[in-house]
């Protein structure tokens, strides 16, 4: 199997380590507001990333446009998030203020963090790519 992809015993694994809740399995499933699940959406400065993990469950990958290893993992995360469903976003460092990025220890790029209800439950920082995907793979 490619390392850019999760198949749906991955995708269930997923769900058993709580990574995503199980009802958004699959591809593009539909919250009960309508929005389409499973797709990265773009976030940007202080507020929107505070409303974006106020509630439920969401995987954030922090990320800067110079990085290279960033640049690398963004198509593996797209895809890890289509397979995966749930919610699953990115924020530039660049659009968060220090205390933003100190409140979550963020000290290098890419670091991926699982919130719930606006509390960090799981970080994997500063690794390649396929290495960051294994870890949230895992649950770890």
């Amino acid at each position: 199997m490619a390392s850019s992809s999760i198949d749906r015993t991955q995708n269930s694994r997923f769900c058993k380590e709580g990574l995503i809740p199980s009802e958004a399995t699959g591809t593009h499933k539909i919250n009960n507001i309508g929005e389409v699940m499973g797709s990265v959406r773009e976030v940007e400065g202080k507020e929107e990333f505070e409303e974006e993990i106020r509630e439920g469950t969401v995987v954030m990958q922090f990320h800067a446009e110079w990085c290279q290893p960033c640049k690398v993992l963004a198509p593996r995360f797209e895809a890890a998030s289509d397979r995966a469903g749930g919610r699953w976003c990115r924020v530039s460092v660049d659009t968060l203020d220090a205390d933003t990025l100190n409140k979550y220890k963020i000290q290098s790029v890419p670091t991926l963090i699982k919130f719930v209800d606006g509390a960090v439950e799981t970080v994997v920082m500063g690794r390649t790519a396929n290495d960051i995907l294994s870890e949230v793979r895992n649950g770890r």
